[in-house]
């Protein structure tokens, strides 16, 4: 028995159109699968790409963004603290924003022509509103720069003061060498922020000044003036200097002292002298104006004495000279303390003493 040729041909032309089906899934599947693959590397490439495209600045720093590539540095705005998007082909170039510290130790003449040593500190802060300046006119290598500038207005300040002065007058010092400092860091400007910064006394306003006029565009904030030291040798040498200067204005001191007692002692006599001139004067005075006042009052005395005995003789009608003066008399005899009257029917007795 023979198997029927028209059977065999279908089962073969199913069995092709069933392989041809699974050849085509799989391609499909296999294009899917690349396709996926493609997606995950480019979804993956983007997230590197973004993760990339953000750089971080510390709270202590401060920034602009350059280009990684071409190294170009985008100085219109200045970047702070935070993460930023800044794009995978840039990143940050950096600047400090905490305080720089410089120590110095620094021997100087001063005005005694001493070889005086001054050692101290400061703290600056670079001016954010000048950054682009400073990264035009320094970049990164600004910090020997502004040391430089420091040190060198601290020598020029430093010689005018004496050694007494330095140790006497140390806060006036510190203040006269933190101006020095601070102007020539700063310039003579204001900050335009003087909220961060604080107010610079006698500084220009910001809006008029000249780049020349911003000094190495950072900001003096704190000053330390520390030891003051001298060579052991100049130490003893200026000491006997002060001694010998001392025993000097002691000098000076007694015979103005002993100067001063001839003069007190004369300016004594002279207004002793004047007192006693006015005591007697006074005194002299007094009798004069004394006896005036006895003369004008015997005077005046008198003047009513004949005026009321021209009042009586009138009175009494008594012309006669005779009867004038035995009235007088009379008078004169009643006012008389020492004497008492007695009239008798044969004479007239007057007895001094009432006797």
């Amino acid at each position: 028995m023979s198997v029927s040729p028209q059977i065999d041909v279908s089962e073969a032309e199913e069995r092709c159109r069933l392989e041809a089906r699974f050849q085509s899934c799989k391609m499909v599947t296999n294009k899917l699968k690349f396709v996926l693959t493609l997606g995950a590397i480019a979804s993956l490439i983007g997230i590197i790409l973004i993760t990339k495209s953000f750089s971080y600045i510390e709270y202590y720093e401060m920034g602009f963004i350059q280009e990684s590539f071409t190294g170009k540095v985008d100085r219109s705005k200045v970047y702070f603290s935070g993460r930023h998007f800044v794009g995978f082909q840039n990143k940050f170039k950096i600047f400090p924003r905490e305080a720089q510290l410089i120590d110095f130790n620094i021997t100087i003449f001063n005005a005694e022509k001493l070889e005086v040593t001054v050692t101290g500190a400061l703290q600056y802060f670079l001016n954010k509103d000048e950054l682009n300046l400073l990264h035009d006119a320094y970049d990164l290598g600004y910090r020997p720069i502004i040391e430089k500038v420091a040190l060198q207005s601290i020598k020029i300040a430093a010689p005018k003061f004496t050694v007494k002065e330095y140790r006497l007058e140390r806060e006036r010092i510190s203040q006269d060498l933190l101006n020095s400092i601070r102007n020539a860091l700063g310039g003579v400007c204001c900050p335009k922020d003087e909220g961060a910064y604080g107010k610079v006394p006698g500084c220009k306003k910001h809006s008029t000044c000249t780049d020349s006029e911003k000094g190495v565009f950072c900001v003096l904030r704190y000053f330390q003036l520390e030891v003051i030291s001298i060579t052991k040798e100049q130490e003893e040498r200026y000491l006997k200097n002060v001694l010998e200067q001392e025993k000097y204005f002691t000098e000076q001191y007694k015979q103005k002292e002993k100067l001063e007692r001839k003069i007190t002692e004369l300016q004594k006599k002279f207004i002793l002298n004047q007192v006693t001139e006015v005591t007697q004067l006074a005194s002299a005075n007094s009798t004069y104006i004394k006896a005036k006042a006895d003369v004008y009052g015997k005077a005046v005395k008198e003047a009513a004495r004949n005026e009321g005995l021209n009042l009586i003789y009138s009175q009494l009608n008594i012309t006669n000279a005779t009867h004038k003066a035995s009235l007088d008399y009379i008078r004169t005899l009643l006012n008389h303390k020492g004497v008492s009257l007695y009239v008798g029917y044969r004479s007239l007795i007057g007895r001094e003493g009432g006797k």
